[in-house]
């Protein structure tokens, strides 16, 4: 297990807080320099086009990278846009097989099943876990209404869920 470490706050007991990135970058630098511990490590930073870094951590299967603005200060417990995550997403079609009912006419979760993960040879219909967000309410009434309208008494495949079934045929 490794600690990786990305950006300093103190050194000494004095706050670096309002310091630029490419500042406290250097402090942490110097700091780690001094000191042989194996189970701590600097992050890994690269200036660079922010698109083609993206692309290249997403052809080597990384979650995705986090974006700087060298100028930004660390601004603790606020969002202001200076630093971004940027995910990598990971499309596939998959077939809704149920869903986990609220107690109104209405659902927590869509559970859904597909042939392989992105990378995977296709294989049987797997449930492969649930769909949860994206939904406006508008579109949350019509697929609640659809769900309803196909209902089966028992999943088509092995499953860990308690649900409520649907009949074949409803894809996202």
């Amino acid at each position: 297990v490794k600690f990786v470490a990305f950006d300093v706050l103190y050194e000494e007991f004095e706050p670096r807080l309002g310091l630029p990135f490419t500042e406290s970058r250097r402090i942490l630098e110097r700091i780690l320099a001094k000191h042989e511990l194996p189970e701590l490590m600097l992050s890994y930073g690269v200036p660079a086009s922010g698109k083609a870094l993206y692309q290249k951590a997403c052809k080597q299967g990384r979650e995705g990278v986090v974006a700087k603005r060298l100028a930004s200060t660390y601004a603790s417990g606020k969002r202001n846009g200076a630093w971004t995550k940027i995910k990598r997403r990971l499309r596939i079609q998959v077939a809704v097989i149920g869903f986990i009912e609220k107690p109104v006419d209405d659902f927590t979760c869509l559970l859904v099943a597909g042939s392989s993960l992105p990378g995977e040879q296709p294989g049987p219909l797997l449930y492969l876990g649930r769909g949860v967000g994206g939904f406006t309410a508008a579109l949350r009434a019509r697929l609640d209404a659809v769900l309803r309208e196909h209902p089966r008494k028992e999943s088509r495949l092995k499953c860990p869920e308690r649900g409520k079934w649907i009949e074949p045929g409803l894809y996202c």
